[in-house]
């Protein structure tokens, strides 16, 4: 089990933070060692030529040959050489100097394409669709230059990849509900909690980072902030239903599908069965804060998740069995070494992948939600190689 930076069986190179002049000085170096080695083959040879015409031996007539010969000789580490220098160029501008990759615009309602800084300075349409402030805080995201994080390693690595590799447009609309959250984490991160609380903690070990929501060092509890729609939440209740009996006693008028006249009617009642509880990525989400919060010598008792439900008090939320706003519920543990194993290995391939610009595998089928999040959910669907009719760069990023 890989617990450092660098995979005992695969050698991979661990995440660092590079900024343009690490970069840049990293890629200088290889050229001068390059260089240094090409140069000194270059000095035996030359060495070697001397030897040779001073022995007297070789006759003048063939020198020309020699020089032919050592040519040939040389010419695989000339070409070595010129190979290194342009992939150095290709790598300091896709990675230090060149364009900036990830999300550079907005898709608009009319499906056309804007830069963030053009729509900031002046609305395309005959009205804005949100307010500046709304669109700024939606237009905020992380550098490229950064360890992976929790919840990228979370998505899949073809994803992830993508969305730092290359440049791409996102529907504000489609970012409503993250933000809503982010202003929820704001809000309780400012209440004035004391010195025994963890808010918003910065976390990193393995090369991952990650940002708790909060901690209680007094009861040792962990707990994890969403707002979730009550479809996730239902699967994560582990909610299910029965028929029963009509509390009231009201009976069916007629017959039917679902009784005959005179019966008691049957109504819906629903019950929580944590036997088939389904948090989905969550538990290794939290299971991973939880990791790298007792690294730093916290102890972790108990681990909670509260969610906001969106669609509290629907018609839709309430056939689900959702009948309140806000759910407190116990999250279970889940094995360090499982935990590690699967979060060191998802940073692996994302690190090599951006290392050598290779599009990585296909993302699996629970990272894709079985194809829906291809179909119209993944902010880069449209430049993945596995998608129907995507015409991508094979499989190397140029």
């Amino acid at each position: 089990m890989a617990i450092s930076g660098r995979d005992p069986k695969t050698r991979q190179r661990p995440w660092k933070k590079q900024t343009s002049a690490l970069q840049q000085e990293k890629a200088s170096t290889k050229v001068l060692a390059f260089f240094f080695i090409y140069n000194y083959f270059n000095v035996l040879v030359w060495l070697l030529k001397e030897k040779v015409v001073a022995s007297n031996k070789t006759r003048k007539e063939f020198l020309p040959l020699v020089d032919v010969a050592i040519f040939f000789f040389t010419l695989p580490l000339e070409v070595k050489l010129y190979q290194v220098l342009r992939n150095v160029e290709h790598s300091t501008q896709k990675k230090a100097g060149g364009k900036i990759m990830g999300a550079i615009g907005f898709i608009c309602p009319d499906k056309e394409v804007i830069k963030f800084e053009n729509c900031f300075e002046h609305c395309r349409m005959s009205e804005r669709c949100m307010s500046i402030a709304t669109l700024k805080a939606i237009a905020q995201q992380r550098p490229n230059d950064r360890p992976p994080s929790t919840t990228e390693l979370l998505s899949g690595t073809c994803e992830a990849f993508l969305k730092r590799t290359q440049q791409y447009y996102i529907n504000p609309q489609d970012r409503a509900f993250a933000l809503m959250g982010t202003i929820h984490h704001a809000n309780l991160e400012n209440q004035d909690l004391g010195s025994q609380h963890l808010v918003e903690e910065k976390l990193e070990g393995l090369d991952i980072t990650g940002i708790l929501d909060y901690y209680d060092k007094e009861n040792e509890m962990l707990i994890d902030y969403k707002n979730t729609g009550s479809f996730k939440a239902m699967k994560v209740l582990g909610m299910t239903s029965t028929q029963v009996p009509d509390p009231t006693g009201a009976r069916y008028k007629r017959s039917g599908k679902w009784g005959r006249a005179g019966e008691i009617k049957k109504v819906k009642q629903w019950y929580r069965d944590e036997s088939i509880a389904d948090f989905g990525d969550w538990l290794y989400q939290v299971n991973m804060y939880r990791y790298l919060l007792e690294q730093k010598g916290y102890r972790v008792k108990k681990m909670k998740l509260q969610m906001n439900i969106r669609d509290a008090s629907t018609a839709m939320s309430r056939d689900r069995g959702i009948d309140r706003n806000i759910y407190f519920v116990d999250i279970p543990f889940v094995d360090d070494e499982e935990i590690v194993e699967y979060f060191t290995k998802k940073r692996d391939l994302l690190v090599s992948a951006l290392e050598n610009l290779r599009v990585p595998e296909m993302c699996s089928e629970a990272e894709t939600w079985e194809g829906k999040k291809c179909e119209s959910y993944c902010e880069v669907r449209h430049l993945c190689p596995y998608v129907a009719d995507n015409n991508f760069l094979d499989q190397d990023v140029e």
